[in-house]
């Protein structure tokens, strides 16, 4: 029963059951209600349902989920069917304003006669030698200014649409393959870190102390992990008792992996990691302001308020915007 539960058992079943209805329960029937030779001709007209069985092709999915490559290909088609669609969109617009320029240009020469007859024989011209230009029969035959005209289609039409539309294709397709390189790499990651905690006799819903954490950096398959994903791991080991445990004494698996990521070689610098690197100089400052000022003799400890600097700056900015809109 647990099989009748499986999609891919159903479909299975489904084909092998079309064949031998196919094969041998309509013949079996035709016979029956008087097997003639032209009644068994009747019945191969029935052989259409053989068409049915090319949905098998279906089966390739499973192949197309095997290969991350195929699945990048056609997300990235998928991803740029509708910037395609209006590219075509653009396109049938241009033939249309040509063909129309056309109809109205030729009239009733020669020329409009045999390419522009009507304005959908004249898109049709268009399209066909104008976009597919391997035939420069229309450009010959239609003289200096109308052939002229006709290049400037091509040059517009086939030459930039096209390749714009080409380029469409490839930057969809290149965004779409980081996208999924990157969740490749996260999955990648989590999976081998968590192999690494069952050998560790650690969950990944626990909280790690910075013991725990030491061990994790300091296995083979960890470094090996890090290592091909682009992460430093010296430099992850020097920071990450900084980075993880400056402000509480444990932290969760989901901190510690997006720490690992956010180390890789590739990542680039933005501008929130300006800011707070920032925040973080001014806060030290300030808390060695403190430090300093509490050992002075006659001083009063104090405590310097966290980001001081920082809130003067935006007073500042403030006003100074205010001025600037006053003016």
């Amino acid at each position: 029963l647990d099989a009748f539960q499986d999609i891919q058992f159903l479909f299975d079943v489904s084909l092998s059951g079309l064949m031998v209805f196919e094969t041998w329960v309509m013949y079996i029937v035709a016979a029956a209600q008087g097997g003639t030779g032209s009644a068994l001709e009747g019945v191969g007209a029935l052989s259409m349902l053989r068409m049915l069985r090319l949905i098998r092709i279906a089966r390739l999915v499973r192949l197309l989920r095997a290969k991350q490559e195929l699945m990048v290909l056609i997300k990235g088609l998928l991803a740029a069917s509708r910037a395609v669609g209006w590219t075509f969109v653009l396109m049938v617009v241009i033939i249309y304003i040509f063909a129309v320029a056309f109809k109205i240009l030729t009239g009733k020469s020669s020329v409009g006669k045999r390419w522009f007859k009507t304005i959908p024989e004249g898109m049709l011209t268009l399209t066909l030698p104008g976009l597919l230009p391997d035939n420069s029969e229309p450009i010959m035959s239609m003289g200096l200014l109308y052939g002229s005209l006709f290049m400037v289609f091509i040059i517009i039409g086939s030459i930039t649409m096209m390749n714009m539309l080409i380029g469409v294709l490839c930057e969809t397709v290149s965004a779409t393959a980081a996208i999924e390189k990157e969740g490749l790499s996260i999955a990648y990651v989590r999976s081998e870190l968590e192999s690494l905690l069952d050998d560790l006799g650690k969950d990944s819903s626990d909280l790690f102390s910075s013991s725990d954490i030491e061990a994790i950096l300091l296995s083979p398959l960890a470094g090996r992990c890090f290592n091909k994903v682009g992460v430093d791991v010296e430099g992850l080991v020097d920071i990450a008792e900084f980075l993880l445990f400056a402000n509480k004494p444990e932290v969760s698996f989901a901190d510690f992996l997006e720490v690992v990521l956010e180390l890789r070689g590739t990542n680039v610098a933005l501008v929130s990691h300006i800011v707070n690197l920032q925040k973080f100089i001014v806060d030290e400052l300030a808390q060695l302001e403190a430090r300093v000022v509490s050992r002075l003799p006659g001083q009063e400890p104090h405590h310097v308020p966290p980001h001081q600097h920082v809130r003067r700056s935006r007073q500042l900015a403030n006003l100074s915007r205010q001025a600037s809109k006053g003016d």
